[in-house]
């Protein structure tokens, strides 16, 4: 794991396959990003659907690049072929570590059409 707090540590998540639970150990005062693999062509969009208001009132984490509607705009095409479409890549949520605890986020992947469709992880934070 990167320690340098100037380049954020990643930890790659996959929703396309199965519903998850892992948890990720970070050091206190450094910066992190879950990396989440996903496929927007598809209508799918992922979301941290944690509290973010919990998230802040913890003090353990706090979030670094969520939109209102807690998604993330910080996404990277997988490489391919020019011309090529439909290709998935994978979304980056940055989080800031504070002080050491644990906390739990939780993603979804889902089309906000049909949130019954919609997958989770849960990722438990460790700060030390």
């Amino acid at each position: 794991m990167n320690t340098d707090s100037s380049t954020p540590s990643f930890l790659a998540k996959d929703y396309r396959h199965e519903n998850k639970e892992d948890s990720f150990a970070v050091e206190s005062k450094k910066n992190f990003s879950i990396q989440i693999k996903a496929n927007p062509t598809t209508g799918y969009q992922v979301f941290l659907k944690s509290s973010v208001s919990e998230l802040e009132s913890s003090g353990v984490v706090t979030p670094l690049n969520l939109k209102p509607e807690g998604t993330t705009g910080d996404y990277n095409t997988d490489p391919h072929e020019e011309g090529m479409t439909g290709v998935g890549g994978s979304y980056f949520f940055k989080f800031s570590a504070n002080k050491p605890g644990e906390v739990l986020l939780v993603f979804e992947n889902k089309r906000v059409w049909d949130p019954s469709d919609a997958t989770q992880s849960n990722i438990k934070i460790v700060v030390s």
